[in-house]
């Protein structure tokens, strides 16, 4: 059993399989996409990974997040107009929907960055931007690039980390996976998660 799941996690399919997560989790927020990574570095780690590989996997993962953010961006864009209708009948989203957009506006890479490190963080920054008709989608791509850039070191340096740290990789996956949920977690309660989307 052992061997098979070696197979399986040192097999091009496993790569491919955690950068399409990673592109369609904005999408689908409760796509394992982070938890992926993890264990895709933490067997590379285990298993003498080069630097090339865990910089493949840093420079994979955050084009991938930039690639699904930027899907998103075009596949909402057009809905804008349902949307608003949806926030004018809706008081107290609409609230949130303007104090983000505003926050969005003024600091977009810090939010976008702050937003990809919660949960379904990145799913309503994408939102929110592509349906603010005052966004530039040029602004936003900027932004969205520098923040898939930061989740994906934190992510890789995290798994590597844990790698390095413990002596079995599923402890060392145990371990990244619940650092990361926790810190994303303390983000999301975090004052500024809370003024962004208290109504």
């Amino acid at each position: 059993m052992a061997a098979q799941i070696a197979e399986l996690l040192s097999s091009p399919w496993m790569y491919a399989l955690v950068m399409v997560s990673i592109t369609l989790d904005v999408f689908v927020p409760f796509l394992p996409s982070g938890s992926l990574l993890i264990v895709a570095v933490v067997y590379a780690g285990k298993h003498d990974g080069t630097v090339t590989e865990m910089l493949l996997l840093l420079v994979g993962g955050a084009v991938a997040s930039t690639l699904g953010d930027n899907l998103a961006y075009r596949a909402i864009e057009p809905g804008a107009g349902p949307v608003h209708r949806f926030l004018a009948r809706m008081p107290r989203a609409a609230k949130v929907n303007d104090r983000l957009r505003d926050t969005l506006q003024a600091r977009p890479i810090s939010t976008m960055t702050f937003a990809r490190l919660i949960p379904t963080g990145r799913t309503l920054a994408t939102a929110v931007a592509a349906t603010d008709p005052d966004m530039p989608r040029a602004r936003f791509q900027l932004a969205s690039a520098v923040a898939a850039a930061v989740w994906a070191a934190y992510t890789v340096a995290l798994g590597y980390l844990n790698a390095l740290l413990f002596n079995t990789s599923w402890v060392s996956v145990v371990v990244g996976v619940a650092a990361a949920f926790a810190f994303g977690t303390i983000l999301a309660r975090s004052r500024r998660a809370v003024a962004l989307t208290s109504s």
